[in-house]
């Protein structure tokens, strides 16, 4: 280590040489003693490192349809950092990133969104009503100016103002919207139909609905490759994914995956896509850098799995196996564990046991935690993927947890 002396050359002449005599007397005295005695340079080391950024998972506490609440989680910290009361029957939050951060609550039996600041501990709840059985099941923020609901009883999607924190419109969709996800350029959002077989394409730009393409039976679940290029339909019904081309808003083939598919996440440094197969107790892993992916792999992993969330490392990814007989309705559930998947070999690297009902889970954009929501144990466990240990398990504010997203940014 290397030790530097700075020198005030302002100071005064008489403090300069006084230092001097000092140094001189004490060079005499270190000579007189030989090698028995010799200074020590004992560095201080002040306070320093590579601080981490603090993570913030909310989970979702649906309360048995009762008056429901969010328990935002400190991934990084793994603490509890505050709770928040919201509406009855909530089933799905987002995060929304403007002139502040805000998390917005889906509350399906009270037909309105919840908001807050995401990082104001004791913020203040404000409510936005929506249309008479609107039934909100799903969220999305798209670009910086609009968060989009999934009214599932109505069969539209609402534009909220995310600044102003205002309904402003209200779009027909298909029948039974109950997922939405947009391009990462923030120009359209792809609304999935489930009681139709189709999918909406939102306009960003004007607010509008400018197609609707056919997909498979009961699609459930949209997600885009990273580059826009891409968007995937997730059929359970007909256990495939719909390929549609972006720029040109077409369909462009299909892909088999496994029974009752639930839920599926794109994996942005592998280029991939993992979804989860509920009914067959699977992960089927595709290739997507073809336009139209290819199979890879199919993993087999814990009983029902529900939710899987893929590293940014691109080393693993996670399954939360719910183990839920009906992967619609997610009853009769009994499962426990999360399965780690190496995400090269696709060899089950760990199972860990967590607590029950494992149905969501989320993790950092560093690749350290992985957040889970344990539904019927009304508790939240906390993976850390440095040796895939869980290091804590966390109450939720209220009764059955059911969803978790991650802070990104």
């Amino acid at each position: 280590m290397r030790t530097s002396i700075s020198v005030n050359s302002a100071a005064k002449p008489y403090v300069r040489d006084a230092a001097a005599i000092a140094l001189a007397v004490l060079c005499i005295v270190l000579a007189a003693c030989g090698d028995t005695y010799r200074p020590i340079a004992t560095p201080t080391v002040l306070p320093g490192g590579d601080p981490q950024t603090v993570r913030v998972a909310t989970v979702v506490n649906n309360n048995n349809g009762g008056p429901g609440s969010t328990t935002q989680v400190d991934a990084t910290g793994d603490t509890n950092i505050g709770n928040f009361q919201v509406g009855n029957d909530p089933v799905h939050a987002a995060f929304w990133f403007g002139s502040v951060s805000r998390v917005y609550v889906a509350n399906r039996a009270a037909d309105s969104v919840s908001y807050y600041a995401a990082s104001t501990l004791g913020s203040a709840v404000a409510t936005i009503g929506l249309p008479a059985g609107a039934r909100p099941v799903f969220l999305s923020s798209v670009g910086f100016g609009f968060v989009y609901v999934a009214e599932s009883g109505t069969n539209n999607v609402g534009v909220i103002d995310a600044g102003l924190g205002v309904l402003v419109k209200e779009l027909p969709v298909g029948i039974n919207p109950v997922a939405i996800a947009e391009t990462p350029d923030g120009n359209w959002a792809y609304v999935a139909n489930k009681g139709s077989g189709t999918v909406s394409i939102i306009s960003a730009l004007n607010q509008t609905i400018d197609t609707t393409l056919p997909t498979g039976a009961s699609p459930v679940w949209v997600t885009a490759k990273s580059d826009s290029s891409t968007m995937y339909v997730l059929n359970q019904g007909s256990g495939n994914i719909t390929v549609i081309d972006v720029a040109n808003k077409v369909v462009v083939g299909t892909v088999a995956v496994g029974a009752s598919p639930s839920m599926m996440a794109f994996d942005s440094h592998n280029r991939r896509l993992y979804v989860a197969n509920t009914g067959s107790n699977t992960v089927s892993v595709l290739n997507a850098d073809p336009q139209v992916p290819v199979l890879l792999a199919t993993v087999t992993v814990g009983a029902g799995p529900t939710s899987v969330g893929a590293l940014p490392d691109g080393s693993r990814f996670y399954v939360a196996n719910g183990g839920c007989a009906d992967p619609i309705l997610l009853t009769g559930c009994s499962g426990n564990t999360v399965s780690v998947v190496d995400a090269l070999s696709f060899a089950i690297r760990k199972t860990l046991t967590v607590g029950s009902t494992p149905i969501s889970l989320a993790v950092t954009a560093e690749s350290t935690k992985v957040v889970v929501a344990n539904r019927d144990s009304n508790n939240i466990n906390d993976i850390r993927t440095l040796d895939d240990t869980v290091i804590s398990t966390l109450n939720s504010a209220s009764p059955r947890p059911v969803f978790v997203v991650m802070n990104s940014q």
